[in-house]
């Protein structure tokens, strides 16, 4: 399905308050909303301010999850990405990155898993399955080298 749009939080929690607002503008791409990744709209202290306003939007926790990817700090990667799973648990970019994020904290059994949930959830999205097999070939490659050993 379509992740609906961000919404927005304030402080004071009214809507239609113009003052105080803090958005997070969406763009449409692929049929889902997305923060644009690229040139970030939203800094990942927005993010955390919104965050403690409203842990509700799957979307917040998953850009703070790439945030987190992105500066290799998997642990709290995992917790950001695992938020917005649970809140969402069709949401196949967070599920994937969570994949991702597990394996930066060498949890592989978890990642494998995760990776092909994310799989099975866009089954069509060639980017997860060249990184689960890059993942597989990978742990092939260690238990072929500790069985020498």
């Amino acid at each position: 399905g379509c992740t609906p749009a961000p919404r927005a939080w304030s402080p004071g929690g009214r809507p239609g308050a113009s003052s105080g607002w803090l958005w997070l503008r969406g763009i449409l791409r692929d049929g889902k909303w997305s923060i644009a990744r690229a040139l970030p709209v939203v800094s990942r202290k927005q993010l955390e301010t919104a965050l403690a306003l409203d842990a509700s939007l799957a979307e917040a926790h998953f850009q703070l999850g790439l945030f987190y990817v992105q500066e290799q700090k998997f642990d709290r990667a995992v917790l950001s990405l695992r938020q917005a799973v649970e809140i969402d648990p069709q949401h196949a970019e967070a599920t994937y990155h969570l994949g991702i994020a597990e394996e930066g904290r060498y949890d592989f059994f978890t990642a494998e898993k995760t990776y092909t949930r994310a799989i099975a959830l866009d089954p069509s999205n060639s980017e997860f399955r060249q990184r689960y097999e890059h993942f597989r070939t990978k742990m092939t490659q260690v238990q072929e080298t500790r069985a020498i050993r």
